[in-house]
């Protein structure tokens, strides 16, 4: 009876100890795992930031960088558009100083034009004057002859030659013939002989040079109706009619 109740004392003994051990073991299981996760916690939060500041410093970087891309393209158009509009201010200032340039170019042409005109108005008026001062009319009125000149020539021969050309051949009006004649009357009095000396223009229609005439005739020096025929060509071919080169005779004091 004794030795069963010292068994039953052991096994008490054995099973209290090990009890004791296995709460001890327990409790240092749930002690380590606080402080671990609290590193673990600390230590990835840490990562989080420096991931973030890591990632928001090349965005800041790359959004800086796309900035500067956008201002020198600003600042490229910018140049490219003064250079433009320096161009085209330079382009209106050359426009306008061309057109100045025109302008009094045509002004200086029109004048020397006009001087000339003027000039060789009064040679021919003089050489008219001159001619008629050297002509005498004879007894039969159309026919007149020059005083340093063996050639005749009749007026109203030669205006009723040009009167019929300029009708039946042209088809023009009794007022473009009268035209025609103040036209030559100014021009060289009908006279087949007249000559400008400072021009060197010759004939009744004052042909410049004179060997223009010679497609009418080998005789255009000295034969009137050779020179009527082609100053009626002249005038067609250049006015029209002769009411138009009148009216331009007019205006300019030379046809």
């Amino acid at each position: 009876m004794k030795k069963k109740k010292s068994t039953n004392k052991f096994k008490a003994k054995k099973g209290k100890h090990l009890k004791r051990r296995s709460s001890d073991i327990f409790k240092t299981k749930r002690n380590i795992p606080y402080n671990v996760i609290l590193k673990v916690l600390f230590i990835i939060a840490l990562c989080i930031i420096i991931y973030n500041m890591i990632t928001t410093k090349d965005d800041l970087k790359e959004i800086n960088n796309r900035l500067n891309d956008v201002i020198t393209v600003i600042d490229k158009t910018q140049t490219e558009q003064n250079t433009l509009t320096d161009k085209q201010i330079q382009l209106e200032e050359n426009m306008k100083i061309l057109e100045t340039s025109k302008a009094e170019k045509k002004a200086e042409e029109e004048r020397i034009a006009k001087e000339k005109a003027e000039a060789e108005e009064k040679a021919k008026q003089e050489a008219i004057k001159l001619a008629q001062a050297k002509t005498q009319v004879t007894s039969r009125g159309g026919t007149t002859s020059r005083s340093s000149s063996t050639v005749t020539y009749s007026l109203n021969e030669y205006q009723s030659y040009a009167r019929d050309l300029c009708l039946n051949t042209y088809g023009w009006t009794e007022n473009d013939f009268q035209c025609l004649v103040k036209l030559w009357n100014r021009e060289s009095g009908w006279n087949p002989n007249a000559h400008n000396k400072s021009s060197g223009a010759h004939g009744i229609p004052q042909s410049l040079p004179a060997s223009k005439m010679a497609s009418e005739g080998a005789d255009y020096y000295t034969n009137g109706k050779t020179q009527i025929r082609w100053g009626l060509k002249y005038i067609k071919g250049r006015y029209g009619s002769p009411s138009n080169a009148w009216a331009h005779s007019q205006q300019k004091g030379w046809y």
